[in-house]
């Protein structure tokens, strides 16, 4: 996983250049495959240029045979982002959409590849040029420049629609469309989604997914859920006063679908105060899924965020396993520093909650 450091100092992730990503998010996505928020090209391009395998957000133009409006779109990349310009030239094998100049210009400008519905040229020279294209084929004859077409629109070939501003990869395996950024961060983490700046038109659900905790425990599954969950207010503050300072509900109590609870940590902490929003639960079953809606720990990088817990039971004990979902604020790419902010002390918490749990054996027995 790599990272961009764009005109701003701000860190953008960057897809992986790697030959097996598109497999690898698939594997990983089949839902969002279902949803067709996540959209296979079919494989009819051909890969030309040096950059094998590219990635970026992108930018459409439809135009038949003209490429004068593809001109335009290349030198319109002022800032030089990484972007992918997708060229919806009717499917026409009969005249050239890029040539060696255009795909030269391309890279200059900063485009990380070109994907045209139609034709190019001078295959050798852009083979030596490092950008990514893939297009039908190759023909000699230029296109027109009379000044048709449009920018901005959205297109429809390959099997599939392409809106701008959507996100596009391309590797050895093929070429992905998604509403939002896909990457994988590394082992620890899941495959994410994130809204890539104001040029995002989906309003889905986007969000970085990380295990916080897990681990197997020699508590009971009951002492661990009634310690962290149902008597929290009670058993946090006193067995871990340099975390907690003081826990109470506002709204419901701990068994309550929509309880808020209000949670101050003591003098010196890193954090003032949050507050806990009770999504889901079934203390019969272990399983709770609850939100942090309000707090410095959000800071100016999240909107929510949600935490998933399940203890399953284990031959010696118990498997406990926190999984969060981060919800960033608009217009908002974090970085991953960011996901893992504050949460090496929440996996602390567990650990040292157990450890009393396992000294005082008669507590929630």
């Amino acid at each position: 996983m790599g990272y961009l450091m764009n005109g701003n100092g701000v860190t953008a992730l960057q897809w992986p250049q790697t030959p097996t990503e598109t497999t690898d998010v698939c594997d990983a996505n089949s839902p969002l495959l279902a949803t067709g928020e996540l959209r296979v090209v079919n494989q009819i391009f051909q890969p030309y240029g040096l950059r094998r395998a590219f990635s970026g957000r992108v930018v459409t133009v439809k135009s038949f045979e003209d490429n004068a409006v593809v001109v335009e779109a290349i030198f319109a990349n002022k800032l030089h982002e990484p972007n992918v310009l997708v060229i919806d030239a009717g499917g026409s094998l009969r005249r050239s959409m890029v040539g060696s100049v255009l795909a030269q210009m391309g890279h200059n400008m900063g485009w990380a590849g070109i994907v045209v519905n139609g034709c190019i040229r001078d295959i050798d020279e852009i083979n030596s040029i490092d950008i990514g294209i893939r297009a039908l084929g190759c023909v000699p004859v230029r296109s027109s420049k009379k000044g048709g077409g449009e920018k901005n629109v959205t297109v429809h070939f390959g099997g599939t629609l392409i809106r701008d501003g959507d996100w596009l990869c391309a590797d050895s395996s093929g070429i992905l469309v998604s509403n939002c950024e896909l990457s994988v961060l590394g082992p620890t983490y899941s495959p994410i989604l994130h809204k890539y700046g104001t040029n995002m038109n989906y309003e889905g659900s986007c969000y970085y997914t990380h295990t916080i905790a897990d681990y197997t425990s020699p508590a009971e599954r009951h002492r661990l859920f009634a310690a962290h969950f149902l008597d929290d207010l009670n058993f946090l503050p006193k067995y871990l006063p340099k975390s907690f300072e003081t826990i109470q509900y506002l709204v419901g109590d701990s068994t309550t679908v929509g309880s808020v609870k209000l949670i101050k940590f003591p003098k010196g902490h890193p954090f003032n105060y949050m507050k806990n929003k009770v999504d889901e639960i079934d203390s019969d079953n272990f399983y709770i899924k609850y939100s942090t809606i309000e707090g410095d720990i959000l800071g100016d990088k999240w909107d929510h965020i949600e935490y998933e817990v399940k203890i399953e039971p284990s031959i010696t004990g118990s498997h406990f396993k926190m999984t969060g979902h981060f919800h960033p604020k608009k217009d908002v790419m974090p970085t991953e520093k960011d996901v893992k902010y504050g949460q090496e002390e929440l996996k602390n918490i567990h650990k040292v909650a157990q450890e009393f749990l396992f000294l005082y054996p008669h507590l929630y027995a």
